[in-house]
């Protein structure tokens, strides 16, 4: 009767701990975003080799880009849409890096692979900003 009392007692004690299913859930994001934004940029890139803008672009001129460049302007949308979708990804890794009693392994990547890209396009973002500025005003004076 006593070892079936510790085999019952040792059994119980041996917790498998579990994936993060909100874990495993942001890492899908952030790959299926991350690929899909490549292949986004690639076409982006296709599609700006027949694209011209003069330095001041009339408002006409903006219109026809857009009726004659379909593939520009769907491109640019769906990185927009991946962007926020990978802002979803990061807060569900960042939640699922405290529920217990989890492995953390799907959570950090998940957060990582969500956070990169959104922290490359902030960086970005800020650059192109300061050479804006710093490119105006080198042109003013």
């Amino acid at each position: 009767m006593n070892s079936e009392n510790n085999q019952l007692t040792n059994d119980s004690t041996e917790v498998k701990i579990k994936h993060s299913g909100l874990g495993i859930a942001s890492f899908i994001i952030g790959i299926l975003c991350i690929i899909l934004a490549v292949v986004m940029i690639i076409l982006l890139s296709v599609s700006v080799n027949d694209i011209y803008i003069s330095d001041e672009p009339t408002e006409e001129e903006i219109l026809e880009l857009v009726s004659s460049q379909p593939l520009f302007i769907t491109s640019i949308l769906v990185i927009l849409i991946l962007l926020f979708i990978q802002i979803i990804g990061a807060i569900i890794g960042i939640v699922s890096l405290f529920i217990k009693n989890r492995k953390k392994l799907f959570p950090i990547l998940g957060t990582i692979l969500n956070l990169l890209p959104i922290l490359a396009t902030v960086v970005l973002l800020l650059l192109s900003i300061v050479i804006g500025t710093y490119s105006t005003s080198t042109y003013s004076s």
